[in-house]
């Protein structure tokens, strides 16, 4: 076999670098909880979401079904259709909170329909859920009130479903591997940049590398219910961004992300996979992540993908899986 060359300023690593920067930044966070006491937490007052409408486009995390996560952060508006348990953790606003549409400038940072359980850390902006317990954790205003923060979560159900099964139904360009590669050439604009393979050619794979122009949407649909993308590099060439790639699970009731990804991107692309519970270990995404269930360690950064068709309908959805479901010792975070 050839020995493997990375070409461009994106290089295979391991998620190290971006996982170091963000225990820096959590542990400054939790340095700033210092003038609590132990199990204490600030003062909350109520808030009032007055004019929300959450948005699927510019919403960073949604999990159909609950969430468990520990030691890591999700960089962006979170919402969760069931209960969430964080520990070791850190919500962060959107870098550019005033470039979201002015229906959305006064959401939560953490919307939860169910019960919120945050042990130790920090909540930048306002959560809003059934009801609310903090220890050790630096949170903004809290409302356990206010209903109108939860209306969007059918919706969202929906349009992540019907999203997905537009984007599998699409004319698609199949993609094989070959000698340990997955190669998606977008450079000279063919096709509508809609690929697909499935779980047989991505369990051959070590290196996923896209090349393509800035703004040229890709999208790549992996078919197949049990998906995992473990050891593997994830590199983006000639231009192409984050925002403008998508990993569309349309089949996957499973999904392990572990120890994968390139340079400060980690995982350069959105996550789209309604039907699956994931679990995220030891890497960052750098996307928008749309998921049954979610678990883990996983970082969640900051990149909208800038390509989602309209809403639409779809039909019934299963129930949601639990976080953990089928991995009893997956989930640390209690």
């Amino acid at each position: 076999m050839p020995p493997i060359s990375y070409a461009g300023s994106i290089r295979p690593q391991t998620t190290t670098a971006p996982m170091s920067r963000f225990l820096g930044l959590l542990t400054m966070g939790l340095l700033s909880l210092g003038a609590f006491e132990a199990g204490a937490t600030r003062p909350q007052g109520q808030a009032n979401f007055q004019g929300c409408r959450l948005q699927p486009e510019f919403t960073h995390v949604f999990s159909r079904g609950g969430i468990e996560a520990s030691a890591s952060d999700y960089n962006g508006l979170t919402l969760s259709g069931r209960g969430v348990s964080f520990a070791n953790f850190l919500i962060a606003q959107p870098q550019e909170r005033a470039a979201l549409p002015s229906s959305m400038r006064n959401c939560p940072a953490l919307t939860v329909a169910g019960p919120i359980g945050f042990h130790s850390g920090r909540v930048e902006g306002v959560m809003g859920a059934d009801s609310i317990a903090a220890s050790r954790a630096h949170t903004g205003a809290r409302s356990s009130h206010d209903r109108r923060s939860f209306e969007p979560m059918a919706r969202f159900e929906m349009w992540a479903a019907d999203t997905s099964k537009k984007f599998a139904e699409a004319a698609r360009t199949p993609v094989r591997a070959q000698q340990g590669y997955l190669v998606i050439d977008r450079r000279y604009g063919h096709g509508d940049g809609n690929y697909s393979t499935d779980t047989t050619q991505l369990a051959q794979t070590r290196v996923v590398k896209i090349f393509g122009n800035a703004g040229q949407k890709t999208i790549l649909t992996i078919y197949g219910n049990n998906v995992v993308l473990e050891n593997m590099a994830f590199e983006l060439e000639g231009g192409l961004r984050p925002q403008d790639v998508l990993l569309n699970l349309p089949m996957a009731s499973s999904l392990r992300m572990a120890r994968a990804g390139s340079g400060a991107f980690g995982i350069p692309a959105s996550i789209l996979a309604p039907y699956a519970a994931a679990d995220l270990r030891d890497l960052a995404i750098t996307g928008q992540v749309f998921v049954g269930s979610l678990c883990g360690n996983g970082q969640i950064n900051e990149g909208l993908f800038a390509h989602w068709p309209q809403e639409g309908q779809t039909p019934t959805l299963p129930p949601a899986p639990h976080p953990c479901e089928g991995r009893p010792h997956a989930c640390t975070a209690k």
